[in-house]
């Protein structure tokens, strides 16, 4: 719809401009209904005719600007015209939510790409609940717009003020290729949010088939090194073999220089056991074996909902969850 002739002739509009308040809500208005609507016309008109008497910085009453509404709608030519003309692309919403993170949400890659590569939006500026742009873009599973905000340099592991992190949303959400892709770049699968959820946990509440898969088979690689690190904290060590032998004067229990050797000869032909594994190669491990366990889910998949109803469902949830 073009909401240009709310202003009439070029003439009247210019004639409009200049005329104080009234003139700068009418043209807020206007372009507010021109981005939601993507209304490349009237915000051109705007900007061709009374760049100064529209007020770029005003808001709707969720307190987002218009260029925030075009990166939420998608439409990416507004957004090229609009950012030129905002002072801070990083504003944001009533809640916090910047036009990065409404667009990363609501899976507009192009967008995402335009703002973080033209405009250098911030790809770690978090809304009043803490959720990242990152965070938005797990949650509803879009990977190009995952992608993108993790090759520029998205804090993988940044948590929100619930404790959760961009991979606990992807995996509750039920996006294996999203939790993937947060894997192969290094996200922390031992992380647990404030609730207590942790990768099992999100993959058991998603109920998606794929998902449940990978959390027993995560389930098994925890239980593993659990045992391995209780092995490890258990087994005696030198300087309590030595207490226990001069407590109790068992002169047979301190060793002597022989059997030290012994025990070294021993210890040197011995393989190496799950407790004498360091923990970073027990994490690197555990790594790849979930990459492996995603590599080899092969359940037949249910056919997607309609792209509209997905994202709709999802903004439902999110705005119930008081994000956005």
């Amino acid at each position: 719809m073009d909401y240009s002739n709310d202003f009439g002739t070029d003439d009247a509009f210019n004639a409009a401009a200049g005329n104080g308040p009234r003139t700068k809500k009418r043209l807020s208005s206007a372009l507010f209904a021109a981005a939601k609507a993507g209304d490349e016309t009237t915000i051109l008109k705007i900007v061709t005719n009374s760049p100064d008497a529209a007020d770029w910085t005003s808001a709707d009453d969720d307190g987002k600007n218009a260029l925030m509404l075009a990166a939420e709608k998608g439409h990416f030519q507004c957004v090229l015209t609009l950012a030129r003309y905002t002072s801070d692309i990083d504003a944001g919403s009533s809640k916090g939510s910047t036009a990065l993170m409404l667009a990363a949400f609501n899976g507009h890659a192009q967008i995402v790409d335009y703002l973080v590569e033209d405009q250098i939006a911030d790809v770690n500026l978090a809304n009043h609940q803490g959720v990242t742009p990152l965070m938005a873009a797990a949650w509803s599973g879009n990977m190009k717009t995952v992608t993108i905000l993790i090759d520029n340099d998205a804090d993988i592991d940044a948590v929100d003020a619930q404790g959760m992190s961009p991979i606990l949303y992807a995996a509750q959400n039920g996006h294996l290729d999203v939790v993937q892709a947060l894997v192969d770049a290094g996200a922390d699968l031992l992380h647990v949010s404030t609730d207590g959820m942790n990768l099992i946990a999100a993959a058991e509440a998603s109920e998606n088939p794929e998902m449940m898969v990978l959390a027993e088979r995560l389930q098994r690689e925890y239980s593993r090194m659990d045992q391995t690190k209780t092995a490890k904290s258990g087994a005696p060590t030198k300087k309590k073999e030595k207490a226990s032998a001069k407590k109790t004067g068992d002169a047979e229990a301190s060793p002597t220089k022989a059997s030290r050797k012994a025990k070294t000869k021993s210890k040197e032909a011995a393989p190496a056991t799950e407790a004498d594994k360091p923990v970073e190669e027990m994490l690197d491990e555990l790594k790849a074996n979930a990459k492996k366990a995603i590599e080899n889910i092969n359940t037949p998949k249910p056919p997607p909902p309609p792209e509209e109803d997905r994202l709709s469902s999802l903004a439902e949830r999110m705005k119930k969850a008081n994000f956005f």
